[in-house]
């Protein structure tokens, strides 16, 4: 006699931190069983990495990976819930986001609804709270990130992790800047978009993307970073970079996110709400094209001197020529220059956009006042 297939109902926690309740955790880990198991699952995975890349900006076709599957169904795999009692949780699932529901699109007299698990927010909600989609097939196989950043086993604890001291601070902001000043009222073109790290030498690049980390961290309670999620946190924002993203838009979305979003563990978290985030800087977004063309004007105009000297050193020596009060206008400006970006003395890091903004249009004043290679007034 053949042995008998068993059936099991598995409450994992994970599932329980996102959904809130029991019985959706388990429904919830059924239809994650079933999702494994379509004939369309190669397609499926395709059309859920393609899916992200549309995330918080319009509908998109969603044509494979249904599961034909009825509460009564669902409600005896379980064993241990009533029919009713999933219908609830089915719904309570969809409006989650976790699943989503339709008719069956070839038979609209088949009463037995479809459902898909939608895997991106799945391990989204699981990365916010700390936690990965454990035992799921071809993980890896998605392009989003699936597992969260978590400081490694204590070794030695000064080689893990990197106080973040008074004096390590004060050293990156001198690193990045010299004093609060701005660009005067008589220079007649506005930057709106200086944080083109392009500019800086990669060492410097790295202490204010490492400042940045450390801030986040810092404003979630870890006044102790680990150098792994340190290493991580400064791989994120390179690649936002590299994705095309700028600084600011990147300051805003941290600060969006601090102030939006609950049980931040992960500065990872970044890569996916950074278009939600700036969406609703709206003046932002809507100047984007604008704020382009300026940093390019930019960058031509500081290019030719550039080349051949630090850019540190030539901010150093025009500022040695300023008088207090051209010091004083120029900070003023450089906090105008701010306001318009829509970032405010409220932003995480605020002080390092700032002085930023100061040390290019710095740049700008000493090369229309032909203040370089001068002897001071």
């Amino acid at each position: 006699m053949e042995p008998v297939k068993l059936k099991r109902a598995i409450l994992k926690e994970e599932l329980l931190a996102i959904t809130g309740d029991p019985i959706s955790a388990i429904v919830l880990n059924q239809f994650l069983y079933w999702s494994e198991r379509v004939k369309d699952f190669d397609s499926y995975i395709a059309e859920e990495n393609e899916r992200r890349k549309f995330a918080n900006k319009e509908p998109f076709p969603l044509t494979h990976g249904w599961i034909y599957k009825s509460a009564q169904e669902l409600s005896e795999e379980i064993m241990i819930a009533s029919r009713a009692s999933v219908q609830r949780a089915i719904k309570k699932l969809i409006d989650l986001g976790y699943i989503e529901e339709r008719e069956n699109p070839e038979y609209p007299w088949d009463r037995t609804k479809q459902y898909r698990v939608n895997l991106n927010k799945i391990i989204q909600d699981l990365a916010a709270k700390g936690f990965t989609l454990q035992g799921y097939r071809y993980l890896d196989r998605l392009q989003i990130p699936v597992t969260p950043e978590s400081d490694p086993p204590p070794i030695a604890q000064d080689e893990q992790c990197i106080a973040h001291s008074e004096q390590s601070i004060a050293q990156s902001e001198r690193s990045i800047a010299h004093n609060e000043q701005t660009i005067p009222n008589i220079i007649s073109k506005t930057i709106t978009d200086i944080f083109s790290l392009s500019l800086y030498s990669e060492k410097e690049k790295e202490k204010i993307i490492k400042e940045i980390v450390l801030k986040f961290y810092n404003h979630l309670g870890q006044q102790k970073v680990s150098k792994a999620k340190l290493n991580k946190g400064i791989k994120t924002i390179n690649q936002l970079l590299e994705d095309g993203f700028s600084i600011t838009e990147i300051a805003l979305a941290i600060n969006w996110a601090l102030k939006n979003m609950e049980n931040i563990y992960s500065i990872a978290i970044i890569q996916d709400i950074i278009g939600q985030a700036l969406s609703e800087h709206k003046k932002f977004t809507e100047k984007r094209e604008q704020i382009i063309k300026q940093q390019e004007e930019h960058k031509k105009m500081l290019n030719d001197f550039l080349k051949t000297q630090e850019k540190l050193k030539l901010i150093a020596e025009i500022e040695s020529k300023l008088d207090e009060e051209t010091k004083e206008k120029i900070k003023k400006q450089a906090e105008r220059e701010l306001a318009k970006e829509g970032i405010t003395p409220d932003n995480l890091v605020y002080k390092i956009l700032l002085q930023l903004k100061i040390n290019d249009l710095i740049l700008l004043y000493g090369t229309e006042k032909n203040l370089i290679n001068q002897k001071p007034v």
